[in-house]
């Protein structure tokens, strides 16, 4: 069973799942949840990626060489439980990887909560390869707002943003023709 706190080490991958490793530990409250963690060894073949953004090939790219240099990562990604399989809030790059390279499991974080808001602050939170920019924004706010019928005051609060601070990005995407925001973001550095 893996350790928890200051005697925890980094778990390594498995590229054959020969049983599972489930540890729950007390975490503070904060918004990205339920106070209670679960961490566990999960299979891949039980996550699907949370489409909150498009895949970078750059930055799976840039993940391969790490991970061929010798990068070990098995940082736990974070997800959320959905129907009996769980959805990846954060980590989809990895993930994406680590299917590619044949990885039976990788450590999880289980968070409950809503999958946007998780995935949000888990962007928001770290040094990431592939940080939130101002189109995984607007996509964002799209998909809660058309997809999912939320008002703009319901979307910030959903992604923790003000509800001025989302109705500047809806008149963005409102008042450009798709197709410029389209172009601009295939030609945006680093995408």
């Amino acid at each position: 069973m893996q350790k928890l706190g200051a005697e925890a080490t980094r778990p390594e991958l498995s590229r054959d799942l020969g049983g599972e490793t489930r540890q729950s530990a007390e975490a503070p409250a904060n918004n990205l949840g339920s106070a209670q963690l679960e961490y566990a060894l999960l299979p891949i073949s039980e996550l699907e990626p949370f489409q909150i953004r498009d895949l970078r090939p750059q930055v799976c790219e840039r993940l391969r060489e790490r991970i061929a240099a010798g990068y070990n990562p098995a940082r736990p990604l974070t997800v959320v439980r959905n129907n009996g399989r769980y959805l990846v809030a954060d980590g989809n790059h990895r993930l994406h990887v680590l299917r590619e390279l044949g990885v039976a499991a990788v450590p999880c974080v289980i968070r409950d909560g809503d999958p946007y808001s998780l995935a949000v602050r888990c962007n928001e939170d770290e040094e990431t390869y592939a940080p939130m920019d101002l189109f995984d924004w607007l996509d964002i706010i799209r998909r809660l707002r058309d997809e999912e019928g939320l008002t703009q005051a319901q979307v910030a609060e959903r992604i923790g943003w003000s509800r001025k601070r989302v109705a500047d990005y809806c008149r963005l995407t409102d008042g450009v023709v798709p197709q410029v925001l389209a172009l601009a973001k295939e030609h945006q550095e680093d995408r």
